[in-house]
């Protein structure tokens, strides 16, 4: 659903918007915090009742994150209008709750949002982006005071032989190739699908059925910005079989249907996807030291040839191809990983969900909305191409030391990516090879001490048709996590993270970030912070490296509630997990976070 307007978005339903001021929602919210955070709260867990006779528990949460956006520096050439991400204030309330019943249970998220524009010579309807909305929508003003209205609605019915949901859900087949709705808590990315879900459970059958639109949470993490949902329709179907302890093996189909933004013979037109997979995973052989997985996938992209010929040309219609699948190998004092993928013209993530900047003109701005989630094989926060077409593989060498109870590993990673091409054009026209090698050492102590020392190198080139190559990317990086408990209950933490960096065009740069951290045992922590960004993308000079200072403050009076204030700056850059990536501004201003679960 879409907040922040007082229209009603194509298909997202309507929208309430309140009165209330920004300053009298401040207060509020600081209240509930007070009174939560401060108060002898009980410990965590559902809090049960009757009614009528029946057992019921209730679990909320409530979530309050604040902003005071100052003047983060950022270059006026990556501005679209003066002062687009400065001088303004936020406040992203959350609630979360689920009540149940025995095998019923019935869930909800409801978010308040405002803004509060600050900039007095900002131009009228250009705060918060206000007309970045999907074509025929009009928008009247700006977005400013509260948005209220429910997010995530669903009621469910669970047994040990079979489950029921109706509303928002989420769902991953395998290991992603061919479906991945999820929920990504580092990102702010939290995607379901509104509809109906069922599964049984028949024996060692499975079977699984479910449909819906696609439902994005609509306040975009890193611009902050209002966006609706996607209207994308998905529907699918799988069976899987447990013939044995450990063995699995499940089939699949999903139907996706996409509005495409990006087509060249009409406006929006939408493309019908195909997918089928097939998993297999064998856990616990040779006595519980070996473990096998594989899937695969085959998509067809426009299968009832919809689309004209000029939309199926720029959608890249046809077919596409996916395998994935390895080993872990565990013979003590050792351990062994070895994984491959090929991924060729695989995609399922509507990266064609504009926002429309100029009605005349038809530009957009990108906002990627992902279905699927293909495997990448680098580590989880590591930046990687595209996955549509690559092919490549991983292998992984760890061997815990017993005389020091610590552990290192070596990883190696070899692939190949290209554009998207044509159906019986050469694989990979433009070769573009990455190398990469990890290596890590981890020990932990029973007194609650941890060192965590991690580093690598990447390479990327360009291999062009006469054979010559040239250098695209290349990355060397090291990572430290240390944590010390000095004296009963006060720790003293360290991280640090130092890249440095060339990117074709770019030039060489170099970023990081370093934390200090006292620790009052689970109650209390503050922290100085340091970060420093030779990215020229955010730099206000090129090859200048500016310094972002901050500090943090974190209390916990108890399991169930929780306060963090920060001051000051942070740099910007592209943050990735798990081969979705976004590009978030610089930050300088305050920050307020409260969580309360009860």
């Amino acid at each position: 659903m879409t907040m922040g307007s007082n229209n009603n978005i194509p298909g997202t339903g309507p929208v309430i918007n309140s009165a209330v001021a920004p300053g009298s929602m401040l207060l509020l919210s600081l209240a509930l915090t007070s009174m939560f955070v401060f108060s002898n709260a009980s410990p965590a867990g559902a809090t049960e009742f009757s009614l009528s006779g029946r057992r019921l528990t209730l679990d909320l949460s409530w979530g309050m994150l604040f902003h005071y956006h100052g003047d983060n520096n950022t270059p006026k050439y990556l501005e679209n209008q003066p002062k687009e991400d400065d001088n303004y204030l936020d406040m992203q309330n959350r609630l979360n709750a689920v009540l149940a019943a025995g095998p019923w249970s019935l869930g909800l998220r409801a978010d308040i949002i405002f803004f509060h524009d600050l900039y007095e010579n900002r131009a009228k309807g250009a705060f918060r982006y206000k007309n970045l909305f999907r074509p025929g929508t009009e928008i009247n003003g700006d977005i400013q005071g509260a948005s209220f209205l429910p997010e995530k609605l669903w009621g469910s019915y669970n047994t040990n032989n079979m489950e029921v949901t109706l509303g928002d859900f989420y769902a991953t087949f395998g290991h992603g190739l061919v479906l991945a709705v999820r929920k990504v808590d580092e990102l702010g990315v939290d995607t379901t699908l509104r509809g109906g879900k069922i599964k049984a459970f028949l024996g060692p059958v499975e079977l699984q059925a479910l449909a819906g639109t696609a439902n994005p949470a609509n306040l975009d993490p890193d611009k902050e910005l209002i966006l609706p949902d996607p209207d994308d329709v998905l529907a699918a179907a799988r069976i899987a079989v447990n013939p044995s302890d450990g063995l699995k093996i499940g089939a699949h189909t999903v139907y996706c249907g996409m509005h495409y933004a990006g087509g060249l013979g009409g406006k929006l037109p939408r493309v019908d996807n195909l997918m089928a997979g097939l998993d297999v995973q064998a856990l616990g052989l040779l006595n519980d030291k070996l473990d096998i997985f594989l899937d695969a996938a085959f998509q067809d992209r426009d299968p009832f040839d919809k689309l004209n010929v000029l939309d199926q040309a720029s959608y890249n219609a046809g077919y596409g191809y996916g395998l994935y699948g390895g080993f872990n190998l565990n013979l003590h004092p050792f351990t062994f990983t070895l994984e491959f993928k090929n991924y060729d013209q695989l995609f399922l993530v509507d990266d064609k969900v504009k926002l429309l900047v100029d009605p005349v003109e038809y530009t957009y701005v990108d906002t990627n909305v992902f279905y699927y989630a293909p495997p990448t094989m680098e580590r989880k926060d590591q930046e990687v191409p595209p996955q549509d077409n690559v092919l490549g593989g991983r292998a992984k060498i760890g061997i815990h030391l017993d005389a020091i109870d610590s552990d290192i590993n070596v990883s190696y990673l070899l692939y190949a990516a290209g554009n998207k091409g044509k159906v019986g054009e050469r694989r990979f026209p433009e070769d573009r090879r990455i190398y990469h090698l990890l290596l890590g050492f981890e020990k932990h102590w029973i007194k609650g001490h941890r060192l965590i020392l991690t580093g690598g190198f990447r390479e990327d080139y360009m291999y062009e048709p006469a054979g010559s190559k040239s250098l695209s990317d290349q990355l060397g990086h090291f990572e430290v996590d240390a944590k010390w408990a000095v004296y009963k209950k006060h720790g003293i933490g360290l991280f640090m993270k130092h890249e440095e960096e060339y990117k074709l065009g770019a030039g060489r740069f170099r970023e990081g970030d370093f934390a200090l951290e006292y620790t009052y045992g689970r109650i209390a922590s503050a922290a100085f912070m340091l970060s420093y960004s030779g990215n020229p993308g955010f730099a206000p000079r090129k090859g200048e490296t500016k310094l972002y200072f901050g500090g943090q403050i974190t209390y916990r009076p108890s399991a169930i509630a929780s306060l963090r204030l920060f001051g000051g700056s942070r740099r910007g850059g592209q943050r990735c997990v798990g081969g979705q990536c976004r590009i978030y501004p610089a930050f300088s201003g305050v920050e307020l976070a409260a969580t309360i679960r009860y």
